[in-house]
């Protein structure tokens, strides 16, 4: 069971990675590049969205369960602010935010709970050999 949890673990270690990646570089085309209704690229907005973002890094890389908790809790904050972009302003970036968004949270969320469900179970079984060596 445990080589279950920790394959189900790899596979949205690798979605986090996919769409924080997508989050990454749409937020780079909407706030720089790309601005959509009628505003200007503002390097100061773009960086309050970045910069969140690039502070989990290090930690989402060495999967710090911890660490993947609390950038649920923030992802929470980005997808406060996307629902009202996109349906004030519905343009194929806008749209795009909150769908990556929830597909980052919930690829997270169950990162968190397969992982450690994963650590949990071999512990477990390393307790179980430590035992019977003695």
């Amino acid at each position: 069971m445990s080589n279950n949890y920790q394959r189900l673990s790899g596979y949205t270690f690798y979605t986090v990675l996919f769409s924080y990646a997508s989050l990454l570089v749409l937020y780079v085309l909407t706030l720089l590049m790309y601005p959509s209704c009628g505003r200007s690229g503002n390097l100061l907005i773009a960086g309050l969205h970045l910069v969140p973002l690039l502070c989990f890094l290090p930690s989402l890389m060495r999967q710090h369960i911890r660490s993947y908790v609390w950038f649920c809790f923030m992802l929470l904050g980005y997808f406060l602010v996307a629902v009202p972009n996109a349906l004030g302003c519905s343009t194929v970036l806008n749209i795009l935010e909150p769908i990556l968004v929830v597909i980052l949270f919930t690829a997270a969320m169950m990162h968190v709970r397969w992982r450690s469900r994963a650590l949990k179970a071999r512990s477990a079984v390393a307790e179980h050999d430590n035992e019977s060596e003695v």
